[in-house]
């Protein structure tokens, strides 16, 4: 029993040369590339810059508006000046007003007819009506 399942095979070079090339995978079949098709590089346009007129009328506007807002400063700085004038004038008027009234008050009372007499009867004065003469105030 010597002879057993696993034995050796002998190969002949021819055998093994056929094998070989049969046992190679099989070749795929030829896959058609399509072709690349790049874009055309083509060049950014140009930016041109601001023409000559295109710059003045930007600079134009540009102190037309900080002119603007220099005169809407300096008109409101004089606008409060000139409120705060007129409020001192108004104050000034007030008090002006308050001091005539007290004046014209102790005129009044300095002017009425039982003081006059008092003052008369101390001095020893007597009244003639005769020679009393009216005079309105004037306001």
């Amino acid at each position: 029993m010597e002879d057993n399942l696993a034995r050796e095979l002998e190969l002949d070079e021819q055998a093994v040369a056929w094998e070989e090339a049969y046992a190679q995978p099989a070749q795929q079949p030829y896959e058609q590339t399509v072709p690349r098709i790049e874009p055309i590089p083509q060049a950014a346009p140009l930016t041109k810059g601001l023409t000559k007129f295109e710059l003045f009328l930007i600079t134009s506007f540009a102190i037309i508006i900080f002119g603007m807002i220099l005169l809407n400063v300096q008109s409101s700085l004089e606008l409060s000046t000139a409120s705060r004038s007129v409020q001192d004038v108004n104050a000034q008027i007030s008090q002006t007003n308050i001091e005539i009234e007290n004046l014209q008050q102790q005129s009044h009372e300095l002017s009425r007819y039982d003081r006059i007499q008092a003052i008369a009867k101390k001095y020893g004065l007597e009244l003639h009506e005769d020679n009393i003469v009216n005079i309105a105030p004037q306001e």
